[in-house]
């Protein structure tokens, strides 16, 4: 992973732990908290990890202007 990708997931992950009721994103109107962000992105972890995809370099991720894309990336 390089260093600029490194760095935002430190900084989200560091928000999530000191502001989780802050606002992390804004999508589609609504917006959605870094406790609420992070939830999203944990339990997209855990479905790549239950479809066996856990170890792959690539993945693919349908993009549209959704809050799952976000979390997704």
């Amino acid at each position: 992973m390089n260093t600029i990708l490194q760095s935002a997931l430190h900084t989200i992950i560091e928000n999530i732990e000191k502001f989780p009721n802050h606002n992390a994103i804004h999508v589609d109107g609504k917006y959605y908290s870094y406790q609420e962000f992070g939830q999203l992105i944990s339990n997209i972890q855990n479905l790549i990890i239950e479809n066996g995809f856990q170890g792959e370099k690539l993945i693919g991720v349908l993009t549209i202007d959704d809050v799952y894309t976000y979390a997704s990336m």
